[in-house]
């Protein structure tokens, strides 16, 4: 009895993890149509920081606006206001 106890906590668990991965990172690439992914990936150099760099079409729309709206649900940037991430 406590073994299915603890293969039920376990699997809630691992059902919790995945959802908060979906919802950072979306579906798996291979649930994505290909139709929703640009065909070309095309990396630009941000010159003001060093080091990042910026690729337009990574992600969709439709998955850009998923994964901002999971990290403003998180409260990560709170009080924080544009452009204080960024400084020279």
């Amino acid at each position: 009895m406590e073994t299915q106890i603890l293969s039920l906590k376990n699997r809630e668990d691992i059902d919790e993890e995945e959802a908060h991965l979906k919802a950072a990172f979306g579906d798996s690439s291979d649930d994505e149509h290909l139709a929703d992914r640009e065909t070309t990936a095309v990396w630009e150099r941000v010159e003001k920081i060093n080091g990042l760099w910026l690729c337009r079409n990574f992600l969709s729309v439709h998955h850009q606006t998923h994964l901002l709206s999971a990290i403003l649900n998180e409260g990560w940037f709170l009080g924080l206001q544009i452009g204080e991430l960024c400084t020279e």
